[in-house]
Formats: structure tokens, sequence, C-alpha cells
């Protein structure tokens, strides 16, 4: 609900916008990933949810468009089961993380490149346990009985890097290779993904795709600029996943799982992109990542809005 009505707001304050010609070089983006919008409000595992809350600012110094940000991050990963309370019927540690991420991106119009550095906490003091616990009371769904078992309290210093450039474009057709790679304290991983879209596109530097929209005046038209059908797979390799295998850093943590190293990413969605609001609906699959689980779907909705 909380989220229809922040979608509404937004919405409402793009339109009211429209008229002034502004030019629009900062934006605030609002993402939200939980397996309860599957349309399954009940189901709650794995990546159960991820808020992430981003201010981003566009740099028109040098010869490509710069766009700097910060973000805020929380996540909450669980087992399958979250009744449970037999530690050893687990197939996922309980895991919680706070952070924030600084990023820098590149674009021109055939490629996009970003970097990214993310410091944090993960354990209790991430406050995954109160905040789920706590949102499932208030709409009385199951408890998550495994929290005491959680990845110990343990610093995140992670490193980011994306990559994607054009492969083939064929009037309204376009096909992209899209590289990323993680290394720290809370993820190591390479991934490398085939993304196909379909629709009204622009390039790469100015697309809802990779949140290039910046750096433009206010259009007076509502009409959208981009309609966008996309989707995209790719393997990837999971050198470490401290959410599996517990932290690097501190004490040992007392439930810890082993990985897949080799998993399967995809994901299907849709994008709109007006002259200074844009709505992401993407929905994810993931396959097994720790042995003796099974695969995971998600939805995630992200909301940009530029002033």
């Amino acid at each position: 609900m909380r989220l229809l009505l922040l979608i509404h707001i937004l919405f409402i304050s793009n339109l009211l916008a429209a008229q002034n010609g502004r030019y629009l070089d900062r934006e605030i983006q609002i993402e939200a990933d939980n397996d309860a919008f599957t349309l399954n409000v009940y189901l709650d595992k794995y990546y159960s949810q991820g808020s992430y809350g981003r201010y981003r600012v566009v740099d028109t110094t040098g010869h490509m468009k710069k766009v700097k940000s910060i973000a805020l991050n929380h996540r909450i990963f669980t087992p399958q089961y979250i009744w449970l309370t037999d530690v050893e019927q687990f197939d996922r540690p309980y895991a919680g993380q706070l952070s924030v991420t600084g990023a820098l991106a590149y674009y021109d119009k055939r490629s996009a490149v970003e970097y990214g550095l993310e410091l944090g906490v993960m354990g209790k003091a991430s406050l995954a346990e109160p905040i789920q616990t706590g949102w499932h009371d208030i709409f009385g769904m199951t408890k998550p009985e495994g929290w005491e078992y959680q990845i110990n309290n343990s610093p995140i210093i992670n490193g980011y890097l994306k990559y994607a450039h054009l492969l083939v474009r064929a009037g309204n057709v376009q096909i992209l290779s899209e590289s990323n790679a993680a290394a720290g304290t809370a993820f190591t991983f390479a991934r490398q993904e085939v993304v196909l879209r379909l629709g009204k596109f622009n390039d790469l530097d100015n697309s809802v795709l990779y949140g290039s929209n910046l750096g433009h005046k206010q259009r007076k038209s509502k009409e959208t600029v981009e309609t966008i059908i996309f989707g995209a797979i790719g393997p990837e390799y999971v050198f470490y996943n401290s959410t599996i295998e517990g932290n690097l850093i501190g004490p040992e943590s007392v439930h810890t799982e082993e990985i897949v190293p080799l998993v399967w990413q995809g994901r299907v969605g849709a994008m709109f992109a007006w002259s200074s609001f844009d709505l992401a609906l993407i929905y994810y699959y993931q396959s097994v990542e720790t042995v003796g689980a099974v695969d995971h779907k998600y939805v995630g909705i992200r909301l940009s809005q530029r002033f």
C-alpha cells in the first residue's frame, strides 16, 4: 500500500513539474526487491527483501556523461521455511546487511560502465531481525524463528564493477552484453549476461535501462520518452558469499551452508521513462545457490524522480 502511494505521489509530482523547463541534473531513486511481489504475499525465503534509496547527480565535465550517486541499502536473507526452529533443517542462513554505496558511472551512446564501493555492517547490527519480525507481526504473517542463528556482526567492504555495451541493433530491437563483478567481505563473483531490449528506447547515455536519463531540460510532453520490454540471462561464478558461507571478519558464525559456485540469473521486465520520472518493473529468477536448496523468484520495483 505504501509503495502504491509513493508511486502515485512521484507520478503526480512529475506531471506538475512538466511546465517549468528546468534543467534536470539530480535524481532520487527508490528501489524495492521482494519475493512477496510475485503475488504470493506469504512467500518469504532466500533473498527475502532488498530496499535501496539513491541520490544521483549528473556531472557534465569531460567528454563522457558522468553520474555520481550515493545509496543506502538494506537486505534480508532467510532459509526457505522460516517457521523451522531446528537449525539443522535450514537450507540457508539468516543474514542481514545495512550499508552505504558510493558509485560513479560513465556513459556514451554504445556503452555504460559503473564503479561502486559499499561500506556497512552485517549481522545483528543491520537491524534485519527487528525489521522483518516487526513487519510480519503487523501483517499477521509467519514469524521467523531462526534469527538467533544469523551470520555474525562483521564489516562490509565491497567493490563493484558493471560494464555494458551494444552488440547488435536492428530497428527497435537491441542486443547488449552486460558484465558484472564484485570483490570484498560481502560478495565476490563474476557474472556475464546477454540483454535483449525491445520497444521505443534511447542510446545508452540517455536511457532508463542504465539510469542515464539525467542531464536534460524538462520537457512539456506527458508522453513517455522510452517504453522498453527487456530480458537478460547469464551465468554467475560465485567465489564467496558471506550470507551463505559466513563472515570473513569476526567470530565464526553458528550456522553456514555450502555454496553452489555456478548459478544462473534471468530477468524480464518493462521500463517506462517520462521527462522527469521513471518506472521499472523487473521479475528475477535465480537458480539454486546453496546445496540442498531450490531456485528462487522475486520482483523488483524501481522509481526515479529527476529534478
